[in-house]
């Protein structure tokens, strides 16, 4: 095994990964553009363009699981080769840490945070500023 491959954008990455899949070819009926495999998970992106109700990575995740057959064989997947690895599991691996649900926001509290803390800390101390 060599140096790794560069983590591309998912978008990017499938194209990459229809070109390859099409021996290579960019341009002409050989190409993604001339793709007639209207089952893959990845056809409606081929052309690495966005489509409105296409996730990327929804696609590259059932990609995945149409090639490994289960969720725990995308799991132990060693094709590190594959362009599509970073994504098998259907998330971006470059942004690991942003954004999310349970973030804090204004100094709040997460509602898991809120639900480890002790009931009589939440009931003695008052919330808000104080009332004149």
């Amino acid at each position: 095994m060599g140096e790794p491959l560069p983590i591309l954008p998912p978008l990017r990455t499938i194209r990459e990964h229809c070109v390859e899949c099409c021996a290579g070819c960019r341009t002409g009926p050989g190409s993604p553009a001339g793709c007639n495999s209207p089952a893959c998970a990845l056809f409606p992106l081929r052309l690495g363009r966005r489509v409105d109700g296409v996730s990327p990575l929804r696609s590259i995740r059932v990609k995945c699981l149409e090639c490994a057959g289960s969720a725990a064989a995308v799991r132990n997947c060693t094709d590190t080769d594959c362009g599509l690895f970073p994504y098998r599991f259907g998330r971006n691996p470059k942004r690991a840490g942003i954004g999310g649900r349970n973030l804090p926001q204004n100094g709040q509290e997460t509602r898991t945070q809120r639900r480890l803390q002790p009931a009589e800390s939440q009931t003695s101390t008052p919330v808000g500023p104080p009332v004149v």
